[in-house]
């Protein structure tokens, strides 16, 4: 499973997202079964969930 923050997702979508995770991992994904992206967010999402998970 892979979380993952990054700027380079600011106006993506999910599924454009995914494809830039599977892209920077071509090279291992040869090596390996299969990728879970279960969180591909931009820097500020991730603030705001890392914010929102000490309030919960």
């Amino acid at each position: 499973m892979v979380e993952i923050a990054s700027a380079a997702f600011e106006g993506k979508r999910l599924l454009e997202r995914h494809r830039l995770v599977n892209a920077a991992l071509a090279d291992e994904m040869k090596e390996i079964h299969a990728l879970s992206v279960t969180k591909a967010l931009t820097p500020q999402q991730w603030q705001e969930q890392a914010q929102t998970s000490k309030t919960s």
